[in-house]
């Protein structure tokens, strides 16, 4: 069940919530930081801190064995948060729209059951050699990037059904860009470029297509 908290301030709720919360959302509070106890929410699964000022995720954040989905998109977080290394749960990861300047080669590991990537707007022009450890990997939302070139890593991704990369400065046609696009779509990949291919793909698939609103099943968007 969902909880939420109106009349308590977050360090005060806590210890309330800690023994069986799964589900916990502070969307659109303006918090600038978290608790150390939050660590403490042993049998937390999903957990929604997006649209925040967040410049940090505090270090207990590791001893959330049942993390399933978490989202801490717009907020301000400079560097990929070191907290959520080894989370084998975890499935559904939003860090849309933070300052975060490059996702390091040591930085993609632990995430050995994560479906969904979401990754927009995030200033990113090259994604780490180390993507291909993500092999359970379903949709990656790369939209609002600097990428000019699709990602050849995306091809040792074997699981990966969707790829949004809208809003990049992409060329289909390019060669390079035209081989990765051929090999991706021949194994059935949705590679969603154009606006028009978007709207193409969701009136034909539509509820295939996965965008944010409405698409995280564990945190409303």
């Amino acid at each position: 069940a969902t909880t939420e908290i109106y009349t308590l301030s977050l360090h005060d709720a806590l210890p309330i919530l800690l023994q069986k919360l799964e589900r916990l959302s502070f969307e659109n509070n303006n918090i600038e930081t978290l608790p150390d106890q939050m660590g403490d929410l042993s049998a937390l699964q999903s957990l929604d801190l997006n649209h925040n000022r967040l410049v940090a995720i505090p270090k207990s954040m590791n001893k959330l064995p049942n993390l399933i989905s978490l989202g801490i998109g717009e907020n301000k977080i400079t560097e990929f948060p070191l907290s959520l290394h080894d989370h084998p749960n975890l499935v559904i990861l939003d860090l849309s729209k933070n300052p975060i300047k490059m996702l390091g080669e040591s930085l993609i590991q632990g995430f050995s059951a994560l479906k969904r990537f979401y990754l927009e707007d995030m200033h990113f022009d090259t994604l780490p050699s180390t993507f291909q450890n993500l092999t359970q990997l379903e949709f990656l939302d790369l939209n609002e990037n600097y990428f000019k070139k699709i990602p050849v890593v995306l091809l040792k991704l074997l699981c990966l059904k969707t790829v949004l990369l809208m809003n990049n400065s992409i060329d289909p046609t390019e060669p390079d860009n035209a081989e990765t696009l051929s090999i991706l779509r021949n194994r059935n990949v949705e590679v969603i470029i154009t606006q028009e291919e978007y709207k193409k793909h969701q009136n034909g698939k539509k509820g295939h297509i996965i965008i944010h609103q409405g698409d995280h099943q564990l945190y409303p968007r």
